[in-house]
């Protein structure tokens, strides 16, 4: 029976006593039921279960409690759930499996779970909620501390970030209801820890939740699939190189704020055993590399059963890891490979890519002053393609935030078609002085002050309509079809120098400035890129402008490197 609890080490790495712990699991509902677990409480099933999932070597589990289950009426609890469990929570001890409740099961499987009393309030804005929430959490709290020696954390919600109440709220209501429903579970479990059980909606849209601002969780989530209209750049299919990045980048975009786990991945489709065994080879090594805590399929097993919400999403019953006999269904067996290997390896070295991808200080709009013009819905689809391309030409990539420059080993900081304020060009100005090179796409034309122009060597002096135009440069022609802010500028020199033009309309501007060098193109690059990306051999030919355009930054600013030699496609 496992006895010691899950925490986190100073690295953002789970431990189980002083060895590293590597979650590799699955999340879980009976085959039998589904989400109606709780009323129907198949328990030899459930028992069934568990023992497989050990007996296939998985160690953890992540499992859904609906609140109206739990809660049906406000204040007055089902014991008998209650008691359930507790007895769940006991069993998945007995099979050496850590257990990961989740609390808030709104959206699942396409399907809304709530109790009828909520009554179509919003559960992040609504005060009443917002304090019933934070009962119930403790009530459960209560329940798993005598478990505390396999738990896995909790899970405030299953993708909370997904629910139309979240985009209606304000990012400040949800930050509070966090806060809340956190402090409820401490107050009464102060051993555990919590996070948020999101995905890539943290990061593609202005959704409410903020990778800086889930108030007392200690790690962050992140779930993702291969299916191109859930991610804001379509690709062909799971074996498109542009598919197996995705997840990889948003666990570096996570990982830039704080511990991550891929709390809830797979395939969708599970009849592909080769395509699947390639894909979740090659993701899940690189969301090691990218510094995630773990790995959690979706899901278990195949579902039997025909009600809400499978007779309307019927996808979601074949889905498993294991199918209906409890068989475990060639291609997602790659889990189970990949897990015992990486129970091997070393722990990867991050940090030490020399290229950074710049995360800027303010990405999201909503209840923003000070934003200078990022939205998700802009920014995510140029920063995954720039992070794509920059690794195709053979540069592992870091994500950097603003306040992390300092402490990073890059050498070239891509700029991929960003805002900045005036205080990030003077954080920029002393990282290039002391020998930094900077590669700067798309700068907001609106912004080229006087702080604008001491980086990058000059400044607009016209705003002209945003033709498209063609250049020459690292060996290949390349056809400019958008501009920021639908403008493209005139310019001045003021240090600069143009290195690459259309004609006599300068559009790469080179600026050394004291050890280092800033080299700006005015279009926008990653946007020009993104109209060609229907074509995969015409989008990742894009990859010779990005390896092309970091060597010429090295030049400039005689940094030598004897690493990162572009490898182009």
């Amino acid at each position: 029976m496992l006895s010691a609890p899950l925490t986190f080490t100073h690295d953002g790495y789970l431990h189980h006593g002083d060895k590293r712990f590597i979650p590799v699991g699955v999340n879980y509902w009976p085959a039998s039921c589904g989400t109606e677990m709780w009323s129907q409480w198949p328990e030899a099933e459930i028992r069934r279960d568990l023992d497989r999932m050990a007996r296939l070597g998985l160690n953890s589990l992540r499992f859904f409690l609906r609140w109206d289950a739990f809660e049906p009426e406000p204040g007055k609890w089902n014991s008998l759930a209650l008691e359930r469990l507790d007895h769940f929570l006991g069993w998945c001890r007995e099979a050496g499996l850590y257990a990961q409740p989740t609390l808030f099961v709104g959206w699942m499987s396409g399907g809304i779970f709530w109790p009828e009393w909520k009554a179509g309030r919003n559960l992040f804005s609504d005060p009443e909620l917002r304090l019933r929430s934070a009962g119930y959490a403790r009530k459960i709290a209560e329940i798993c501390r005598p478990h505390h020696g396999g738990l896995m954390g909790f899970d405030l919600g299953n993708e909370l970030c997904c629910l139309a109440e979240s985009r209606a709220a304000a990012p400040r209501d949800i930050a509070a209801w966090c806060g809340a429903v956190t402090s409820a579970i401490h107050e009464a479990f102060p051993e555990s820890w919590s996070m948020a059980g999101n995905e890539q909606s943290q990061i593609n849209s202005d959704c409410g939740w903020r990778l800086d601002d889930q108030p007392g969780t200690s790690c962050l989530s992140m779930h993702a699939y291969p299916v191109p209209g859930w991610h804001p750049i379509s690709f062909d299919g799971m074996s498109d190189p542009l598919a197996r990045s995705f997840l990889p980048f948003y666990v570096k975009v996570a990982r830039a704020f704080g511990p991550v786990m891929v709390q809830e991945f797979g395939t969708v489709l599970t009849l592909s055993p080769e395509r699947q065994r390639d894909y979740l080879a090659e993701v899940m090594q690189k969301c090691w590399e990218a510094g995630a805590n773990g790995f959690l399929w979706w899901c278990w097993s195949d579902f039997s059963c025909s009600h809400y919400p499978y007779n309307k999403s019927s996808m979601e019953k074949e889905l498993g890891l294991v199918d209906i006999e409890g068989n475990v269904k060639p291609g997602p067996d790659a889990l189970l490979e990949m897990g015992r290997r990486l129970s091997e390896s070393p722990s990867p070295r991050r940090g030490e890519a020399e290229v950074g991808l710049y995360w800027p200080r303010y990405y999201y709009a909503r209840d923003c002053p000070e934003n200078p013009g990022n939205t998700p819905e802009g920014c995510a689809p140029r920063l995954i393609l720039a992070h794509y391309l920059t690794e195709r030409a053979g540069w592992p990539v870091d994500v950097l935030r603003h306040d992390a420059l300092a402490r990073s080993s890059a050498k070239v900081l891509v700029i991929a078609g960003t805002y900045l304020t005036v205080q990030e060009y003077h954080q920029l100005q002393a990282w290039v002085e002391k020998g930094g090179c900077v590669l700067w796409h798309g700068p907001n034309p609106h912004s080229m002050g006087p702080d604008f122009q001491r980086l990058a060597g000059f400044t607009a002096v016209d705003y002209r309509l945003p033709r498209p135009v063609t250049l020459h440069a690292c060996g290949k022609i390349w056809r400019m079809s958008r501009f920021p802010m639908e403008t493209r500028v005139d310019v001045k020199l003021t240090g600069g120098k143009v290195i690459h033009a259309a004609g006599d309309i300068p559009l790469v501007i080179a600026h050394r400035l004291g050890k280092g060098c800033v080299v700006t193109a005015l279009p926008d690059v990653e946007g020009s890129a993104l109209d060609e990306a229907g074509d995969p051999e015409r989008r990742d030919g894009w990859s010779f402008w990005y390896g092309g355009m970091i060597q010429e930054c090295l030049k400039l600013g005689q940094i030598s490197t004897e690493t990162g030699s572009p490898d182009q496609p």
